[in-house]
């Protein structure tokens, strides 16, 4: 998960195991829905704005960006990642 500025300047960002090691993306079936949640700290240097989350997939030692593929490919980038999701980050 990476939080990115408009200019994608990277302000958060969290890299683990999906689903922990519960559920293996090795067993993952094809239209099986999965839950995993993900929490990360905004930089404290963050300006209040719109920020865009995205998410993607890499193996594991390699760092390799594994290809997403979907249903509604409209959703997905060529580069990887889940299209960005548009969210605002305010100041406390």
């Amino acid at each position: 998960m990476h939080l990115l500025s408009p200019g994608l300047q990277v302000f958060g960002q969290l890299d683990k195991v999906s689903i922990g090691f519960y559920h293996p993306t090795s067993r993952w079936r094809a239209g099986e829905l999965l839950r995993d949640e993900y929490t990360f700290q905004v930089a404290p240097e963050a300006p209040p704005g719109e920020y865009l989350l995205e998410a993607g997939m890499y193996s594991h030692p390699d760092a390799v960006r594994r290809p997403i593929t979907s249903t509604d490919l409209s959703s997905v980038s060529p580069g990887g990642v889940v299209l960005p999701q548009r969210i605002t980050v305010r100041a406390r």
